[in-house]
């Protein structure tokens, strides 16, 4: 019988091995990491990057000092604020990006949050009624989407998840 169990143990690790080295070689075939560099020349909207997230949809999103920047692997989208238009951003200083199960993004700018709707290409910075949704009656100062729920600081008030 234990000449069985070892004879079954060897096979496993054999298997095993055998799995590995095909990783090993099938990700070596597969070439090297290719890596772009981006800056101001290219079109981002600055230099001095916050945030960087990468959506759902694959697209790399940039926070800087002066907009909010998508960029697609060939072109660069840059979204600036402008208070005389509701859809745009409050502010081009963007210093965090979040992306919520919904496909949304989450912008922090100082002290307030809009959310981008991408099935629109648009930003709502009404944002406290979302908030009131999940019982908070004002801004978080900090805010992070994790896979365990959503996370909130709120001044003077506390955490809420």
């Amino acid at each position: 019988m234990k000449l069985y169990i070892m004879k079954r143990i060897m096979r496993n690790h054999s298997l095993l091995m055998m799995l590995f080295m095909l990783a090993v070689v099938s990700s070596a075939a597969a070439g090297p990491l290719r890596f772009k560099h981006i800056e101001a020349g290219d079109g981002l909207s600055n230099n001095k990057v916050n945030s960087i997230l990468k959506d759902k949809e694959g697209f790399m999103w940039f926070g800087t000092s002066s907009g909010l920047n998508r960029y697609d692997g060939y072109n660069i989208k840059v979204y600036r604020g402008d208070p005389t238009d509701s859809t745009a951003l409050n502010d081009s200083y963007i210093d965090r990006l979040l992306q919520d199960d919904n496909g949304r993004i989450w912008i922090h700018m100082g002290d307030s949050y809009s959310v981008y709707d991408p099935v629109h290409d648009r930003f709502d910075n009404n944002v406290l009624p979302e908030f009131r949704k999940m019982g908070i009656n004002a801004i978080p100062s900090y805010m992070n989407i994790l896979p365990t729920g959503i996370w909130m600081n709120v001044r003077n008030d506390g955490l809420y998840r």
